[in-house]
C-alpha cells in the first residue's frame, strides 16, 4: 500500500477502536481470557447501559436501540484458539498498532544486520573466555556496525539532525 492509503486506513481503524472489546483480565493457565464490552470499558455510550450514558459527549454513542439486546455492556470469555489476533496490546489496524508493528520490524531488521548481513555474530564469534571480555568485544563490534551502517552514516553528515 502507498503511505497515504495506509494513513487513511489507520484513521478508519482509529475511529472504530472505540467499539472494540478490551481485555478484562489476564489469560488464565488454560489460555482463556475475559474481554469487556466497549460500554463497560468506558469507550462509548450505549443507551442500554445507563452508566455509560454519563460519559462525556465527546465519546461516540452506539447505534443500539433502547431495550434491544446488545453486547456493549457484556463480558465474554474466549478460548485460546478463538480470535488470537484480538489479543494484542493495542487494537489491530490503529495508528498505535502500526507504530508497535513498525518498531518490531525495525528491531528484527537490526537483529538480522547483527546476526546475518553485516557482523555474522553467533555463538563462538569471539574467542575469549569470560563475560566481561565478551561484552567488551561485542560492544566494539556493535560500535563498528553503527559506524559503517549507511543510515547512521547519512545522519552523521547531517548537522541539523543532531
Amino acid at each position: 500500500m502507498r503511505t497515504n492509503e495506509k494513513t487513511k486506513l489507520h484513521a478508519r481503524y482509529d475511529q472504530r477502536a472505540a467499539y472494540a472489546f478490551t481485555p478484562h483480565s489476564r489469560p488464565d493457565t488454560d489460555g482463556y481470557q475475559s474481554f469487556k464490552g466497549p460500554a463497560l470499558a468506558g469507550h462509548l455510550r450505549c443507551p442500554n447501559h445507563p452508566t455509560s450514558m454519563r460519559l462525556p459527549h465527546t465519546r461516540p454513542t452506539s447505534t443500539c436501540r433502547p431495550g434491544a439486546e446488545c453486547a456493549c455492556g457484556r463480558t465474554v470469555t474466549l478460548s485460546p484458539d478463538v480470535m488470537a489476533w484480538a489479543r494484542q496490546r493495542t487494537v489491530r489496524g490503529t495508528n498505535a498498532w502500526a507504530a508497535d508493528y513498525g518498531r518490531r520490524a525495525a528491531v528484527e531488521s537490526g537483529n538480522a544486520e547483527i546476526r546475518t548481513h553485516r557482523l555474522h555474530m553467533d555463538r563462538g564469534s569471539t574467542r575469549v573466555f569470560g563475560t566481561t571480555k565478551n561484552s567488551i568485544l561485542i560492544a566494539f563490534a556493535l560500535a563498528g556496525l553503527n559506524h559503517q551502517h549507511p543510515h547512521y552514516e547519512s545522519l552523521r553528515h547531517d548537522p541539523g539532525h543532531w
